[in-house]
């Protein structure tokens, strides 16, 4: 028996529906807290154009709210995707919580098995640069290249509605237990250094984040 199985339930289906709705009328969840580096937005975008849809959006119809696929969402509206693929949950505000907190780092656990991994790599093909980059970090390191700034709120949790990706003047943040408001321009630099630290040197985005806030510290001192 696995752990957290000892209570003996059978495990609620709380999929309610399926459909799909234009992807402007989808409500951000105001919680949301990932990020997404050009390069995850630019790799995700190649895999839609060379694959098509293979997982729908996930909306909590009590709250309305999208649990998953705000890149998704971002990318079918730049992209003039009338509707997108949508499948419906109900749960409580609480539920909504946990789900959000725990989507991306329960997959971030795994771990790869590098045999295998090399194996599938070898049969994958795809004409998109950006997935090609992916792809390479990825049979490098054995992590995805970004798993570190999409899963990780350790001083770096940014909200990605897509409310804000259109928005050329600022971005919400969230530091700890503070939440402000910063240019976006900055914040676009600051991602612009993270992806090149790492394309150069393979540094993880955290890294790479710890030292240009102990360099601002410094510069204050």
């Amino acid at each position: 028996m696995l752990a957290g199985d000892a209570d003996g339930q059978a495990w609620r289906n709380r999929i309610v529906g399926y459909g799909e709705e234009a992807p402007d009328n989808l409500l951000a969840n105001p919680r949301n807290w990932r990020i997404h580096s050009k390069l995850q937005q630019e790799a995700l975008a190649g895999v839609l154009n060379e694959v098509g849809w293979i997982q729908n959006v996930i909306v909590n119809r009590t709250t309305q709210h999208v649990l998953d696929g705000h890149l998704r969402i971002t990318l079918a509206m730049r992209h003039g995707e009338p509707t997108v693929p949508i499948t419906y949950v109900e749960l409580s505000e609480e539920e909504e919580a946990l789900a959000l907190a725990t989507f991306d780092p329960i997959g971030a656990l795994a771990s790869a098995e590098k045999e295998t991994l090399d194996a599938l790599l070898r049969d994958v093909q795809t004409g998109s640069q950006a997935v090609q980059e992916m792809l390479a970090g990825l049979a490098e390191t054995s992590v995805m290249p970004y798993g570190d700034i999409s899963t990780d709120r350790h001083g770096q949790g940014v909200s990605s509605t897509w409310d804000q990706v259109k928005s050329v003047d600022r971005e919400q943040l969230i530091l700890g237990d503070l939440e402000f408001s910063i240019e976006a321009d900055v914040v676009r630099q600051v991602r612009e250094r993270l992806e090149a630290e790492f394309r150069q040197k393979r540094q993880p985005y955290g890294v790479t984040m710890a030292m240009l806030l102990a360099a601002g510290l410094a510069s204050c001192a």
